[in-house]
């Protein structure tokens, strides 16, 4: 709907930022100790750690909490 794409901010912040830092860090981790960058082969794998890392079941609790979806909060909704 219009003028809601805030409500979906918490995504940005919580878990989304969170994920590109772990990503980063995989990546690097990868190319620096390995000497290999990333492929459509070995992608999966390297992505899959940086998932676990920042989509924890804390992290997408707060999310929902930091959007007011849940518990809802129309205060925070519609901010």
């Amino acid at each position: 709907p219009a003028h809601t794409t805030h409500v979906y901010q918490g995504l940005d912040v919580v878990i989304f930022g969170p994920l590109k830092h772990y990503w980063t860090q995989e990546c690097d981790q990868i190319e620096s100790s390995r000497k290999q960058s990333i492929t459509k082969s070995n992608f999966a794998s390297v992505y899959a750690q940086a998932h676990l890392q920042a989509l924890t079941p804390d992290n997408i609790c707060t999310t929902f909490q930091k959007t007011g979806a849940w518990p809802f909060n129309p205060d925070v909704v519609m901010k």
